[in-house]
């Protein structure tokens, strides 16, 4: 049922509901302040760890295996699992302890199978907004089962910051996106 409501009021509002394809990096729209890519803070792996739990983080962008991203398994249009490259066991982003909760970190977890279908938690919608600066598509990723956005736990993203389910900021005025800067992810 939440499938069909997101769909819904996604597609009424004119958002894009497709799910990249091919292994790629989510730079952080709030860490991208000048022209050189290399200066951004992409969704990472901490310490490119390789076991279940490992904490989802922002890190400076360096070209690693933690931080390149597959779009996974596919449950209804475009609702997609995300897949870690680290790895290669098909981890998942998922909620820390499947909780659904603002706040909850986001860990690299099995891709659980329950009741016969994909476990909710770690299906994400990727709902496409602005381009960024340098023309690369950016996206709220929402959480299927929570209702909530992959965001960065403080507005100014550093090296380490925790990456989180929240609820959708709205934007400041004079913004021409939905909510704020930490929320989106955009693909390179």
């Amino acid at each position: 049922m939440k499938k069909t409501i997101v769909c819904v009021l996604a597609l009424s509002f004119g958002v894009a509901l497709s799910a990249p394809a091919g292994a790629m990096a989510l730079h952080n729209l709030a860490s991208i302040v000048d022209d050189n890519p290399d200066n951004d803070l992409c969704l990472a792996v901490a310490g490119g760890r390789k076991d279940r739990g490992a904490e989802i983080i922002t890190w400076k962008c360096d070209h690693s295996l933690s931080q390149d991203w597959l779009p996974g398994v596919g449950n209804f249009v475009s609702f997609n699992t995300i897949e870690s490259s680290v790895s290669r066991d098909n981890w998942v982003l998922g909620p820390k302890a499947g909780s659904l909760t603002p706040g909850t970190r986001i860990v690299d977890w099995t891709h659980i199978w329950e009741q016969n279908q994909w476990e909710q938690n770690q299906d994400w919608a990727w709902l496409f907004d602005i381009t960024d600066r340098r023309g690369h598509g950016c996206y709220d990723m929402l959480n299927i089962a929570s209702q909530l956005v992959l965001s960065v736990d403080v507005a100014q993203p550093t090296n380490g910051s925790h990456v989180i389910l929240d609820n959708l900021a709205f934007s400041d005025a004079g913004q021409d996106f939905t909510g704020h800067a930490y929320q989106y992810w955009c693909i390179y």
